[in-house]
């Protein structure tokens, strides 16, 4: 595991290299793998690592810049036959210590620009992946070289223009390729630095048409950020081998900087189409308790339960929670369940649709007014199809707690296409 840790001598961040033989139940000690060459292009920072093995090579994808403001990044490179290093840098026409970058970045300085890599070798060609900020939004784009075997093969990189717009909060995307599936998996968090933290990802069978796919099970730590997907050398994730997800989070009490890293094992699965990709909410209890965070909702499991803000005594109150299907589809019912109980399910609501999850349209015949609490999940059908990404259950009228406190209270939402 490569990791962006604290540099030094005026540097701000080294990557540190260690490795665990015990599928990630203990590790050896961090050792300095490469650090910023003094006086050179790279001297404020390699940050960010993304790495794969070409060959003989274990090539170090990084981030750095020449603007002390630490913004205007480029995206630069390092190989080794170690791991651990040491490491010789691409100098534009070779490899030694006078790093020039693989990637250059020519917008506004006052932006991130290049940075964050991601690197996979799939059917003999590499796949460069890294964060592209400027002053239209922020992307994921894209690099390919055809022969990544050539020693100059940073001179042969071909732009291939963006893969995935970033949207709200989002991290940087880390890719692997499923072979079980044939397909490029990516991640990325979602909602960094909250506690509606998550992870979203994406899939694709060219590496380059990107579609967002479902996540679901435990729900990541509290400020969840800069996460990556584990898999081979080559950037692959293979039959009979466990893969991770690593990612920085900030647990309560830790400071900016301070960021112990979270290991969670994940599997590859496929689910229908209409699973929830995603989603958002109004407000959360105290707008930072984990516990009752928002993706609560889509996570597939019926036993663990979003709650918005309290509204104590009051039942008048506007709070709301939507799911993203991913794509457009003709939804035929949504089903609503409740927490035990019934607890703060709505009593006065609607069922609203979106194209883009900003804009939102009551669905016809879907209105509410004294609802009773469901016990059990509550399928509400649709008068029609509707074609919608998003639905968002719009509550005015709060139902209450076994104290008498009114939230909206939901343990999932989900939906049923028409045939």
């Amino acid at each position: 595991m490569w990791t962006c840790s604290p540099g030094a001598n005026g540097a701000w961040d080294y990557v540190r290299y260690r490795h665990s033989t015990d599928g990630g139940h203990n590790w050896t000690a961090d050792q300095i793998a490469l650090s910023p060459t003094a006086g050179a292009n790279d001297a404020f920072s390699t940050c960010d690592p993304g790495a794969v093995k070409i060959g003989a090579y274990y090539y170090v994808g990084y981030t750095s810049t020449k603007n002390s403001a630490g913004t205007q990044n480029e995206l630069y490179l390092a190989r080794s036959m170690a791991p651990g290093g040491p490491f010789e840098k691409w100098s534009g026409t070779g490899w030694g210590n006078a790093p020039v970058p693989i990637v250059t970045y020519p917008g506004d300085p006052t932006k991130y620009g290049i940075g964050e890599p991601s690197l996979v070798v799939q059917g003999g060609k590499l796949f460069v992946y890294y964060t592209d900020d400027d002053a239209t939004g922020n992307y994921t784009d894209l690099s390919t070289v055809d022969d990544p075997t050539a020693n100059d093969w940073p001179s042969h990189l071909v732009a291939k223009g963006h893969v995935i717009t970033h949207t709200g909060a989002q991290d940087s995307i880390d890719v692997k390729y499923s072979d079980a599936f044939q397909r490029f998996v990516a991640v990325s968090t979602f909602d960094r630095f909250t506690s509606n933290s998550t992870i979203a990802t994406y899939e694709s069978t060219d590496g380059q048409t990107f579609v967002r796919s479902p996540f679901q099970g435990a729900r990541v730590q509290q400020s969840a950020h800069n996460v990556g997907l584990s898999g081979d050398p080559s950037g692959h994730l293979t039959m009979g081998m466990q893969a991770f997800i690593a990612y920085a989070y900030q647990p309560n009490g830790f400071s900016w900087g301070n960021w112990p890293t979270f290991l969670d094992p994940v599997t590859l699965t496929l689910f229908p189409v209409g699973t929830t990709v995603g989603g958002g909410v109004s407000s959360i209890v105290g707008q930072t308790d984990w516990d009752w965070s928002g993706p609560k909702a889509w996570d597939g499991d019926g036993g663990s339960v979003f709650s918005s803000d309290s509204h104590g005594a009051t039942d008048a109150a506007t709070e709301w929670a939507f799911v993203d299907l991913g794509q457009s589809l003709k939804v035929s019912a949504v089903t609503l369940t409740p927490r035990t109980m019934g607890y703060g399910y709505p009593v006065d609501f609607s069922l609203q649709s979106s194209s883009d999850g900003a804009n939102w349209a009551d669905i016809p015949g879907a209105q509410f007014t004294g609802h009773p609490p469901a016990m059990a999940p509550e399928t509400l059908m649709l008068g029609a199809p509707v074609a919608t990404r998003f639905v968002r259950v719009y509550a005015t009228r709060l139902g209450a707690d076994d104290n008498g406190t009114h939230y909206l209270q939901l343990a999932e939402i989900s939906v049923s296409l028409a045939p």
